[in-house]
Order: structure tokens, then sequence, then C-alpha cells
């Protein structure tokens, strides 16, 4: 990239030439002269970066905070590519950002409610602490649909409740009576120490017992963190810690896998994104019974 820098050459068509100062380019030029630079290296002035926190986003945060060099990570207003915006930027410290009320038409069913017309309710209804997901009618065509978004209401600015997205609904673990959402898991594997870097999963059990640890084998991460995996889950997840004691469900066991197994595959695109939680238990690995 140094010719299209340094003026000497035009990028393809139709992309702009690009000039900079010598002031900018001596900057530059300093900043990638030996080890990789921080993001303030490149950009002095930078002072925050919006991204989504929460997730499998939430996990590669600590990959991210080196780079960052004190620069904010500010959780973006929750946005879909098909549907739009839905929330007001408003970076005021407060969790979450305001519903927008002039882009769609948003309802709200509550975590775990039957998908039915009478559990539905206005988003001017949402009550503080507790999660939904999000039921949106579009301003284009009309069309309703559910979209599988987990949200939290954190509150209300003004009128607005104030929206914080936590994961995908389709992105769970389900066992027994149990729903464990990927932001509960992402959070259990960082409070352990790990830096997840696509390389385990937590899954069912094959047994359908019990929560499964799912480790690549040529990861650095430990074989023997089930027990404390499992004792993380239960301090994050009521509703686990209840079966865990009421002994409906087993302990987590740590199960490796091949590099070469199927639930390792991934899209190559650059927007894919990583993945923590296995949905679907494989049949072809080595366990004993929880």
């Amino acid at each position: 990239y140094w010719p299209y820098l340094e003026g000497k050459q035009d990028p393809p068509r139709p992309l702009p030439p690009v000039r900079l100062s010598p002031e900018r380019l001596t900057r530059l030029r300093a900043a990638f002269d030996g080890a990789p630079p921080g993001l303030r290296q490149i950009w002095p002035s930078l002072q925050g970066i919006i991204c989504y926190t929460a997730g499998s986003a939430g996990a590669s945060r600590p990959l991210a905070e080196p780079w960052l060099e004190g620069a904010a990570l500010l959780d973006a207003p929750l946005s879909s590519a098909e549907t739009g915006p839905f929330n007001v930027p408003l970076f005021d410290d407060a969790p979450g950002h305001p519903l927008h009320p002039d882009m769609h038409v948003v309802e709200l069913l509550p975590e775990d409610a039957a998908p039915e017309p009478r559990n539905v309710i206005p988003a001017a209804d949402a009550e503080p602490g507790r999660r939904y997901e999000l039921i949106v009618t579009t301003r284009a065509g009309l069309v309703r649909y559910r979209m599988h978004d987990l949200v939290s209401c954190a509150g209300f600015h003004r009128r607005s409740p104030r929206l914080v997205y936590h994961a995908r609904t389709a992105l769970c673990i389900d066992i027994g009576n149990v729903r464990l959402t990927e932001d509960t898991v992402v959070d259990a594997l960082l409070d352990l120490g790990y830096r997840l870097q696509d390389d385990l999963m937590a899954g069912p059990h094959p047994s359908a017992q019990a929560v499964a640890l799912y480790v690549r084998a040529d990861a650095a991460h430990p074989r023997d963190g089930g027990a404390a995996f499992d004792r993380a889950l239960c301090a994050l997840a009521g509703d686990y810690a209840a079966s865990r004691e009421r002994r409906e469900l087993g302990g987590v066991e740590t199960i490796v896998a091949p590099p070469g197994h199927p639930m390792w595959a991934r899209p190559s695109h650059p927007q894919a994104k990583a993945r923590y939680v296995l949905r679907k238990a494989p049949d072809d690995l080595p366990m004993t019974r929880p």
C-alpha cells in the first residue's frame, strides 16, 4: 500500500487517489517500522471504537484490548443489515440505547414465552431488567417477523426503552429444562481466563444429560476445564444451577475433537462470526457418561 499512500500510484478504479501530508506519511512510516502498532500510534486522536460487545463479539474483546492503547470500546446500537437501525445512538454512560420511535414497529416477546400473539407486547410496555426477543414490522412492505435477537430493557430514556443486545436465540444450548444463551457461555469462558480463538465450543453432551466443553485437539486450552466451566455456568445461570442442584444434569465434561472435525468448519467470508455454541452434540467422538 505504500505506493498509494505516497501518491506514486493511484488505487484501482473506482477508488479515489490517496493524498497524505508529509507529516502524516512520516507518522505512518514510524508506526509500521517494527512490531505491529497499536491503534493510537496510527490515529493519535482516536477516542473510541463503536462495535458490538455481546455474544460472540464480546469473546474477541480480550484479544482487541492490547491494541486499543486506552481507546474505549463502545457498545454499538442495535441494527440489522436487512432491516436497518433500531436505536438512537446515545453514549451517556447508561447501558443500552433508546429505541427509535419512528424507524420500525417493534414489539417484544418475553424470553422463553411461546411465540403466540397473546404473549407479544408493545415495546413501550417493556419492564426494566427483563429480556425479550424482537418482533419487527418493517416500514418497507409492512413485513412482520421474529428476528431471534435477544435484548434486555435497561430502563427508559423519556418514554423509549433502552435496549441492550445479548445474543441470538438461534445460538443456544437447550438441554432438559435449561437454555444457555451464547452470551452466558461466552461470559463463563472469559471468567475462566479463556482467550477465545474459535478453537472451543460448549454444547450438549452426547448423552443429552449434561453440557460438554468441546476443545480442538491442537488448541492450548487445558483439558481439565470442565469442572471450572460448570461452576462458572452455575454462577451465571440460575436455572442451570438449580438443575445441577437437583441432579437433573450431570457435570461438564471436556471432550477433545480433532481439528478436521466438521464442527470446526466456518464460512470464509470476511463477515463470518466466531461461534462458541454447538447446538447439536456430535455422535462420533469418544466420551464418558456424566
